[in-house]
């Protein structure tokens, strides 16, 4: 079983308010929009590849991209 490596960028994650009352969403999905914001701009912009968020959640590329899916269907 391979070690998953921790994150140590001391970076943290913002993420619309709307998302902690936000019902619709699944602890993957949540979990998403967390490491998204990890990498985000100043502006809220960023661009990992699922692959990345995968790695890091210890998730599968494919289960990233449903999970961004349905973020992207839920307007986040």
């Amino acid at each position: 079983m391979a070690e998953q490596q921790e994150q140590k960028s001391g970076r943290f994650s913002i993420i619309p308010a709307r998302a902690i009352d936000d019902r619709s969403l699944s602890n993957g999905e949540r979990n998403v929009l967390n490491a998204l914001g990890t990498y985000s701009d100043r502006e809220g912009w960023c661009w990992p590849s699922l692959a990345t968020i995968g790695k890091r959640l210890g998730i599968s590329r494919q289960a990233a991209s449903e999970y961004m899916s349905g973020l992207v269907k839920k307007e986040y």
